[in-house]
């Protein structure tokens, strides 16, 4: 991969060679597999350095140019080429100067070493390969023996400094790079030529305390280390605060008077002169008045020096959420302000995984796309959240899969394929958000591309971008915002009301009782069911408590039990109480509470490394495993923080199954009822959540395994969540003395499986601040420096903030044990706090889309169905239309637009542009030309007003089978077989030509439409091809054939919410979707994706229990019976079943026990009873019957005699429907 494959090229398995001229000679043979390893390193360390090749036709030679003194070096050279490649080297002195050379001759090794570090100074590199795949100590032999070649050492006794001088920019900048990535701070210097035919050389410098540990990690390349505690020089300067870089001192100026200051950045302010804009800065006053901002900080208690403060380091920034139709205009504007070559958008790689590039074979291979599709869903799912197995993986792990492999030739063939291709590079793409700004020409520092479409992008992704230092802007749109302006324009254009959000009254009763009745699908982030629960149960009347509840709406508070109490306070169920009368008003909109998000510990080895290790090592990137509190699944986080918190009292936990932890009494575990402390712990209740995954579960012996293996066999209680954890009872707790404890903080979901725990938070980060100033008197941004400062765990910065704000509040009065306590209080929850500026821009946006919702639900659903793309929220979308009484009528090709619209109140009309492989630019092609020229009169006329390009075979297809030319009358089935005769009709030229001509005459008559014979529909077709084409059912439901037999015998599945979880229901639908994955037990479960008239459910089944499993597939309509799973746990109520039998409808007859008869009592006097004996005497079978008579004041039940059981089948059926009302009688 790394030489020219020319035609005389030759190889073997272990070798490749030339062979030259017509007597073919053979050249020196070279090893074909060249390993990276430290041998490898070393030699490219030196060719980057001093390494020159000359590759010709006829004369090819690899050298190595050195002092005469660097004979070590010229020797080591020799021995690795011949190492490495079997390669003989001559070292050759040079007679006038103070030079040698090593020089060796092959093209093939020559090629090679170009390939990977680049030809001639100025193009000197190290190649990507080594820079993503290389192992640490390897690549940094390979900069050791850089800095051999081409390093300079500049330490002395006042500074330490060393550089790497190159011509190649590429070069300094990958070095800057992977020194950034072994925690080396570096500085490109530049040094222009100053000859022209001399080339810019740049240096890269390191200085300063950094240096310290360079010769532990560099062992190659050792520089003097001075015996000073820090150093310092002109350019660069560390000490324990600050790093200083061309800085020379930033000082406080003592004056006093009215001091005012603001910097936006302009491409900021454009963007919030435009759009709506939210973040911290809406703590800002300065820019609420200047309309960047539109929430008043005053109003809602938010702290400026959130955003600004004389003791922030960081410059202020106000992050932006805008339209997402505008993303474009802004970045255009960017360029103009920064320049068209000085910005880019940033590039995505995207590689073949399993289950794509099975797809993409298949396809080439000739498999049909639902063959392919069902091979690649066979991948089961990886040990990390949403990662699959690899193929070589799943032939191991999934015996289905391996037996396909193994009996259908072709479908060996793909596979193999598939694996050799696994991996690599498919194609690129744009980051959604990502734009870079650079200083200058952006070519100058990276290389770019222009893709398909115009668009300039990096070929370095985003990650790479930051390390090199480069300026990267999230320019990102927000969804809400787009809705709500097409709202606007909508009721503007319809109603003539002008709205302005910003003067909407934020106290309106009606849209409170609209939260209050939890019906808030689309409602900004209220959306969820867990969501709207906590809004029926809060009952919300006033704007504060919108902000309250989108923080409290998050794993910690909810798992803790705070926002019951909060609830409960509200409610005045339970008494406010206030650490302090003097924090009321700041509290008192969270009725006194501080709100947790503390997370799981439990004592679980998944990184293989100890606490202890990892913040010793301070591994801050390092991945660990952690639980995903939403939905209960372990998944990889990164460590963003390391913590020693030295030595205290701590306790043993023992569970029943062997495993142990050591924490300190207030460090808290989660239990089935929430986190409790240690000290809080029961031995006879409590139980403690532990991963179930054995690969989790190993500790560093194998007896834990075996123990928890046992604990399993021995039915030790052990409760099971849906997911990666369950509960084990507590065997004992015991104090074992003082001992070092370690804390580390994981990104995101703030837990570990490791020997420690996190802590609960206030909600909000703001109150903290105003209680350091009130109570201890501390300035707003001495209280925003102590947020961070615990926030971050800094030790030696809390040590003086925790005496300044215990002093300020006693010289204040205050009784110092209180105090003390609440700044334990305020330490333990401070880290993980919500910042309330971000809640409250939030909360605008909740009400604004609840108020359209209350008062114009027409233009609030028409702009939701629009713009929703996933097919199970537009579900949930429609069934919420239903309640609010508006009916969405079918697509028509003579009364859809483009999007969704209103036909008068309570009527929506179905959009073009949502029918699939009609696109929105299609739609609005159709909708403009029957504006010309009138409405459609069949799919003829539609075809002959479009070519090809425009309306073509799919386009048509869809169109039919959504049913947007049932206003003809014809069936659908008839419109389908007639497709090709109506895309004979499409116009040429020459038709358009004879048409002019006619209208000089006069218009033509129309010819009458004759269709081809075609079969018609059934009902279930109809419905299927509708599916296909919406992706939900519109006109009707499969289920709706079996709705007798089905009414009193199954759930609707928007009803499961009223159960319990572990309650055993049973449900009906329609699969729409299969996957299957191994279990920890190594059997296979398949989960589909059921849906009926009011919903979706996952369904977990186990494949092996089933005799029968041909009936698993999409579209087939089944009856599940099952256990509940109801979810109540994070953002989301989550509803799942683990079935226990599952059979397809037809059989429904076969699993039916008994017909039972309803009858009251007068009815059953007036003769039903008789003609009911008469119907089982003519149906006579095994199916029991039970009469049911219901009396003013009693209910008796008859179990009839096997003389009058029956077959129930559809005769029987209809028969019965003759006698008895839907509502007297079910099927059991």
């Amino acid at each position: 991969d790394f030489i020219d494959k020319k035609k005389y090229l030759k190889y073997d398995e272990k070798y490749v060679w030339y062979e030259i001229g017509r007597n073919k000679l053979k050249t020196k043979k070279i090893p074909r597999f060249i390993p990276f390893n430290e041998d490898l390193a070393k030699l490219l360390g030196y060719y980057i350095a001093e390494g020159w090749a000359r590759l010709g036709e006829r004369k090819n030679a690899v050298g190595f140019g050195f002092h005469k003194d660097e004979t070590d070096f010229a020797r080591e050279v020799q021995y690795l080429l011949n190492k490495i490649f079997e390669l003989e080297a001559k070292i050759i002195f040079h007679k006038t100067r103070n030079s040698l050379q090593v020089i060796a001759y092959s093209r093939i090794v020559g090629e090679f070493l170009t390939s990977l570090c680049g030809k001639g100074a100025k193009n000197k590199k190290i190649h990507h390969l080594i820079i993503e795949n290389g192992k640490d100590n390897y690549v940094k032999t390979l900069i050791a023996y850089m800095f051999r070649g081409d390093g300079y050492n500049g330490s002395s006794s006042k500074t330490v400094s060393i550089k790497y001088t190159t011509t190649s920019y590429n070069l300094a900048s990958q070095l800057k790079f992977l020194l950034a990535r072994f925690g080396y701070y570096a500085s490109i210097i530049s040094r222009k030529k100053t000859k022209d035919n001399w080339n810019t050389e740049y240096s890269v410098k390191l200085s300063g305390k950094q240096l310290l540990r360079w010769n532990e990690d560099f062992r190659y390349f050792k520089i003097h280390i001075p015996n000073q505690k820090f150093f310092r020089n002109d350019s660069f300067y560390i000490d324990e605060d600050y790093i200083y870089i061309k800085i020379k001192n930033v000082k406080r100026k003592k004056y006093k008077g009215l001091v005012y200051d603001i910097s936006v950045p302009f491409d900021t302010s454009f963007v919030s002169n435009g759009f709506v804009v939210h973040n911290s800065a809406a703590g800002s006053l300065v820019a609420y008045a200047l309309g960047i901002t539109d929430v008043d900080p005053l109003q809602h208690g938010l702290i400026f020096e959130r955003f600004l403060n004389p003791e922030r380091i960081s410059m202020p920034d106000i992050d932006v959420d805008f339209c997402q139709e505008n993303r474009g205009k802004i970045i255009d504007y960017v360029k103009k302000k920064y320049g068209e070559n000085a910005v880019a958008q940033i590039i995505t790689y995207n590689f073949m995984k399993s289950k794509s590039v099975i797809r993409d074979v298949a396809r080439v291979l000739g498999f049909t796309a639902k063959e392919g599709d069902k091979i690649a869903k066979m991948i089961l799912p990886g040990p990390v959240q949403g990662s699959t197995l690899s193929i070589k993986e799943n032939l191991e792990q999934n015996p289905e899969f391996r037996k396909l492999y193994e009996t259908d030739k072709r479908v060996k063939e793909l596979i193999d394929l598939a694996m050799k291709l696994e991996g690599s590079a498919r194609h690129t793409g744009i980051h959604a958000a990502g734009v870079v700004i650079a200083p200058g020409n952006l070519e100058e520092f990276v290389p770019v591309y222009v893709d398909k479409d115009g668009t300039k992008a990096t070929q370095f992704d985003m990650g790479t971008l930051e390390m090199l230092g480069l300026v990267k802007m999230d320019f990102l749109g927000l969804k809400t915002l787009t809705e709500l302006d097409y709202m606007r324009k909508l009721i503007k254009e319809r109603r003539g009301i002008d709205i302005n959000f910003l003067e909407l009254p934020i106290d309106d009763p009606n849209v409170y009782k609209l939260l209050q009745s939890g019906k808030t699908n689309g409602v900004f982030q209220l959306e969820s069911k867990g969501m709207q629960n906590l809004l029926v149960r809060l009952k919300p009347d006033k704007f504060d408590e919108i902000i309250a509840i989108l923080a409290l709406f998050r794993p910690g508070p909810l798992m803790s039990g705070m926002v019951d109490d909060f609830i409960d306070r509200k409610h005045g169920r339970k008494p406010v109480e206030y650490p302090f009368e003097e924090v009321k008003e700041i509290l008192e909109e969270t009725y006194g509470l501080c709100l947790t998000g503390d997370t799981l510990i439990t004592l679980s080895d998944g990184s293989k490394k100890t606490i202890k290790e990892v913040v010793e090592n301070n591994l801050i990137g390092e991945g660990v495993l952690t639980l995903d509190t939403k939905t209960n699944k372990i998944k990889v986080g990164k460590i963003t923080h390391c913590f020693d918190n030295g030595i205290k009292d701590v306790y043993k936990i023992t569970l029943q199954n062997g495993l142990e932890i050591k924490a300190t009494a207030d460090h808290k575990f989660l239990t089935p009822f929430g986190w409790k402390e240690v000290k809080e712990l029961s031995l006879d209740k409590d139980l403690l959540a532990v991963p179930v995954n054995k690969s989790i579960i190993n500790t560093n012996t194998k007896r834990l395994i075996n123990n928890f293996n046992l604990a399993l066999l021995e039915k030790v209680e052990i409760k099971l969540l849906d997911g990666d954890i369950g509960f084990i009872p507590i065997k004992s707790i015991e104090y074992v003395g003082k001992e070092h404890v370690y804390d580390i903080e994981v990104k995101g979901t703030h837990n570990f499986i490791a020997n420690n725990i996190i802590s609960h938070n206030c909600i909000y980060q703001e109150q903290i601040m105003f209680m350091a100033n009130i109570l201890s008197g501390f300035s707003m941004a001495e209280a925003d420096t102590l947020r961070k400062a615990i926030g971050k765990k800094k030790a030696d910065l809390m040590a003086k903030m925790k005496e300044k704000f215990i002093d300020g509040a006693v010289k204040r009065g205050f009784n110092k044990e209180k105090i003390t306590k609440l700044w334990e209080d305020i330490e333990k929850f401070a880290s993980y706090s919500f910042n309330k500026s971000h809640s409250t821009a939030y909360a605008y946006l909740t009400y604004w889309t609840a108020y359209i919702k209350t008062y114009y639900p027409e233009e609030f659903f028409t702009v939701k169905l629009s713009l929703e793309k996933n097919d199970d929220k537009f579900l949930n979308i429609l069934n919420d239309m239903k309640d609010f009484g508006i009916e969405l009528l079918p697509p028509d090709i003579n009364k859809s637009k483009a999007n969704f619209n209103i036909e008068g109140k309570g009527r929506i009309r179905f959009g073009l542009a949502r029918i699939k492989n009609v696109g929105e630019d299609t739609a609005k092609l159709i909708v403009e030309e029957r504006k010309k020229k009138g409405n459609y009169t069949d799919i003829f006329d539609l075809a002959e007003r479009f070519d090809s390009k425009k309306v073509n075979k799919r386009v048509l297809e869809k169109l039919i089978k959504a049913g947007a030319f049932d206003f003809t009358g014809v069936d659908r089935g008839i419109l389908l077989a007639n497709i090709e005769k109506a895309l004979a009709t499409q116009k040429t030229k020459e038709k358009k030509t004879t048409k002019s001509l006619f209208s000089l005459m006069g218009k033509p008559q129309k010819t009458e439409v004759v269709y081809e014979k075609g079969e018609p529909l059934t009902e279930g077709e109809k419905l299927r091809y509708e599916k296909e084409a919406l992706g939900f059912y519109l006109s009707g439901h499969p289920l709706k054939a079996y709705e007798k037999e089905l009414k009193n015998y199954v759930l609707k599945i928007n009803r499961l919410f009223e159960k319990k979880s572990g309650d055993k229901v049973r449900v009906a639908g329609v699969i729409s979707s299969i996957k299957r994955k191994k279990t920890k037990s190594g059997s296979t479960m398949a989960i589909l994706s059921l849906q009926d008239e009011t919903g979706f459910i996952d369904i977990r089944v186990f494949i092996e229990k089933l005799e029968d499993t041909s009936f698993l597939e999409e579209d087939r309509i089944v009856v599940v019976e099952g256990i509940v799973d109801i979810n109540e746990e994070g953002e989301n109520v989550s509803l799942s079943m683990n079935a226990l039998d599952i059979y397809p409808v037809e059989n429904l007859n076969r699993q039916i026990r008994a017909v039972r008869f309803i009858l009251s009592e007068e009815k059953a006097k007036n003769g039903v009873a008789e003609k009911l004996k008469a119907l089982c005497e003519k149906y006579k079978g095994n199916k029991e019957v039970i009469l049911e008579i219901v009396g003013k004041d009693f209910k008796a039940e008859i179990m009839a005699h096997s003389d009058f059981y029956v077959d129930i089948n559809e005769n029987f059926k209809h028969e019965l429907s003759q006698i008895l009302e839907p509502s007297e009688f079910n099927f059991e």
